[in-house]
């Protein structure tokens, strides 16, 4: 049966409204919607067990959805029934107009289930039962209190209550609060939060015949007055949690791990959080908790205060008092520093002493920060002495990314040094035939892209993929003792990257992100004349830039933060570069070439300040590549359609280290330090001499310090020879500009000299190559 009954249009929601629906599930279908404004009919009982008018409730028993404006004289309901239904996924509203006069049920079933249903309330009424059934089981279901006030509150009540949830927002006094209420069996997972309002008592989980287990308690807002139990057992109530954080006023109530109503365990698992506290009232009594765990904020300041007493012992006497299991400090603030003394407690007095009173113990100050404390106490004090801090060894995977920023870097400049400098010579001796002939200014254009993947080791491993583009204007001028090649270029380049880093006895660190950097650069080479067995040369660039990289890791977890976030930062900063290279270029042959070199290359990525998405802040210091290779590249020129190249090399990187600090202490420095052997092996290609058009490719391998391979790719238009020249001879022949060209064929010009070494090509015998195609 599917129905909808309105009797009256909606009135807007409270502005509190918003964030109660923000924590619901998804919107469910609706089986039955009611709408009451508090002047329509009124039903008998549904459960038949008082036979007079001042109900509320729909005849479905699933998916409803009810909201109450005004007055119900005795209940209401969100869905019922008096058989062995299952009664489920149903919604209840109690606005701030309403008032109930009794009970309000997400819903109730006789013999059936009663589970995920939902009271969102607002206004005024006497009991509220997320989920209740007589004879089975209540689960899943959530009171969710937004204002107004109620006597007691049940999240669920049944034979057995487990998965209850019960979350206070505001309102003005709520007596009782029970997570969950089991009538004979077992009541576990079952949690009450508290950020605003006035609550009376607090049970995270009940059961009047069995065993209240893993129920939980979060104060963290509001006002508590009475008393706090994590979970109340007719046997065991164990491994039950109650947490303080935030500012709650809590002055003068009572916090229990457990209460065993007979001769049962009530200490075992039990554990009172402390988490980032920062609350002034003090609690009247804590007991009953054996394990007590404390997230201090990033000030370090703010103990819980406690009026009464702390008592550590076993209600039984059976086993060890309280310890203190678990010390962090949030992210941010200061740094601690050995000698300082943390308070954790401060209490009328103890009964007995923590059982791990004066040993050591290790925790952590944010997600990058390892720090060693010394728990003690006195009459009145629990308290944590500082004994040593230093930053964490997982905290080295930040700086294994910074570092990964800067091997990228440093690929562009290999592609400067290398590739880009060669094409910068052809592109400058390309524009001097046409410059020499009358049809160009002299400069010429080049461009060229390479990519590839790498592992550095650097104590852990980075891997690292990218690609680099430079392009620019080159212009060349033969001298007496040579030709000399400049040229002004931009690049551009992007890069991913990943970190794994491993740690003995626990789980390793993996990380990943990308880096993109934009800049400019000028180069310029200096091919001397030399003898017909070959020739020397040198060659330099300098470039610079701006660089951002984004860097995330899920193994750098922070105290008082939950969930499955991600850590990391991001960061800009400048980078430099330059490189200086000189080599001989032999003759071996009329048709081969043998390039023997050795350059200095050095990268610079300048440091930053950042903050971890934890909190934790960090340094990095400017981060350098002193790099040093010597090859060779051995080169066939019998054809010029057709030139291979073959080159091997040796690298040395005598830095490639990133330093970094975290509250003042420095973390360990990953580095790059090594050797890299280099294979290259290449080809030039031209389709044909008729044809304006140029390939090359190229692909270098890497072993040793870094592992993996590059490869370059470079394609030329000469727009000038194929597109142009045959329009700029007609124009000369015509005006008679130029007496060495015809319509047909342009004459060597008297006295050109033009060199190349990647490849080197004889310009005067191909001049009319290029300039007619």
């Amino acid at each position: 049966m599917l129905s909808k009954v309105s009797l009256t249009s909606r009135v807007p929601l409270v502005s509190l409204l918003g964030l109660v629906l923000a924590i619901l599930p998804a919107d469910m279908s609706v089986s039955e919607e009611i709408s009451y404004p508090g002047n329509g009919t009124l039903r008998t009982d549904p459960l038949g067990s008082v036979m007079y008018d001042g109900y509320l409730y729909p005849d479905e028993t699933t998916g409803n959805s009810v909201t109450v404006y005004g007055y119900v004289e005795i209940s209401a309901y969100g869905g019922v029934s008096s058989g062995s239904d299952n009664v489920t996924d149903n919604r209840i509203y109690i606005m701030d107009t309403a008032k109930v006069e009794e009970d309000i049920f997400g819903g109730i079933s006789v013999y059936g289930k009663a589970q995920h249903n939902t009271v969102i309330f607002y206004g005024t009424g006497g009991r509220i039962y997320g989920g209740w059934s007589y004879f089975s089981e209540a689960s899943h279901n959530s009171v969710i209190l937004a204002g107004g006030s109620a006597g007691v509150i049940y999240g669920g009540f049944s034979l057995e209550s487990n998965f209850n949830r019960v979350t206070v927002i505001d309102g003005g006094f709520f007596g009782q609060i029970f997570g969950g209420t089991s009538i004979s069996s077992d009541s576990t997972e079952n949690t009450v939060s508290v950020s605003g309002g006035t609550v009376g008592d607090i049970y995270g989980g009940e059961s009047w015949s069995h065993d209240a287990s893993s129920n939980r308690v979060n104060i963290s807002g509001g006002k508590v007055t009475f008393q706090v139990f994590g979970g109340t057992a007719g046997v065991d109530a164990v491994h039950n949690i109650v947490s303080i954080s935030g500012s709650p006023d809590i002055g003068g109530a009572q916090l229990f791990g457990g209460r065993s109503l007979g001769s049962g365990d009530a200490f075992t698992g039990n554990t009172l959080e402390v988490l980032n506290y920062a609350g002034v009232s003090p609690a009247g009594d804590i007991g009953n908790f054996q394990s007590y765990r404390f997230i201090l904020p990033a000030s370090m300041d703010g103990p819980l205060k406690v009026s009464g007493a702390v008592d550590v012992l076993d209600p039984r006497g059976t086993l060890p008092n309280s310890s203190v299991v678990s010390l962090d400090i949030m992210a941010g603030g200061r740094a601690p520093k050995a000698g300082d003394r943390l308070e954790l407690i401060t209490a009328g007095g103890f009964s007995g002493s923590f059982a791990n009173r004066g040993s050591l113990f290790a925790g952590s100050k944010g997600a990058t920060l390892d720090v060693l404390f010394r728990i003690d106490q006195t009459a009145g004090e629990l308290y944590a002495d500082v004994e040593w801090a230093g930053a964490s060894d997982r905290a080295k995977a930040l700086s294994e990314a910074y570092l990964a920023g800067l091997m990228i870097i440093s690929q562009g400049g290999d592609l400067a040094a290398g590739q880009g400098m060669a094409e910068a010579a052809n592109a400058a001796a390309r524009a001097s035939v046409r410059e020499a002939n009358g049809i160009s200014t002299g400069l010429g254009s080049f461009a060229v892209f390479s990519g590839g993947r790498s592992r550095y080791e650097s104590g852990s491993s980075v891997d690292a993929s990218g690609m680099s583009l430079m392009a620019g204007l080159a212009w060349g001028r033969d001298l007496s003792y040579g030709r000399l090649t400049l040229g002004a270029f931009v690049e551009y380049g992007y890069g991913s990257y990943g970190t794994f880093n491993s740690f003995p006895g626990s789980d390793p660190i993996t990380g990943d992100g990308t880096i993109r950097y934009l800049g400019g650069g000028i180069l310029g080479r200096m091919e001397f004349d030399g003898s017909s067995t070959g020739s020397f040369h040198a060659e330099a660039s300098v470039r610079a830039g701006t660089v951002r990289s984004h860097y995330r890791t899920s193994g750098l977890p922070s105290p008082g933060v939950t969930g499955p976030g991600h850590n990391g930062y991001e960061s800009t900063s400048g980078y430099f570069g330059m490189h200086l290279g000189v080599g001989y270029l032999w003759n071996i042959s009329e048709n081969a070439t043998l390039d023997v070199y050795t350059k200095y290359l050095w990268t610079r990525r300048e440091g930053d300040s950042v903050v971890l998405s934890s909190g934790d802040p960090v340094v990095f210091d400017a981060a350098n590549s002193h790099r040093v290779r010597a090859g060779a590249r051995l080169a066939w020129t019998g054809n010029q359609l057709f030139t291979p190249f073959i080159g091997f090399a040796y690298e040395h990187e005598l830095d490639g280290k990133a330093r970094a600090w975290t509250y003042g202490y420095e973390i360990q420095t990953p580095s790059a330090r090594g050797g890299t052997g280099i294979g290259e092996i290449g080809v030039s290609l031209k389709p044909s001499e008729g044809r304006p058009v140029s390939l090359e490719l190229a692909f270098q391998g890497y072993a040793g310090k870094r592992d993996g391979w590059t490869g370059s790719f470079l394609f030329t238009v000469e727009f000038w020879n194929g597109l142009l020249a045959p329009s700029i001879t007609r124009l000369i022949k015509s005006r008679n500009l130029f007496p060495y060209c015809s319509m047909n064929h342009c004459e060597k010009i008297p006295g050109l000299e033009v060199r190349s070494t990647f490849p080197p090509l004889d310009w005067k015998q191909n001049s009319d190559i290029w300039l007619n195609g």
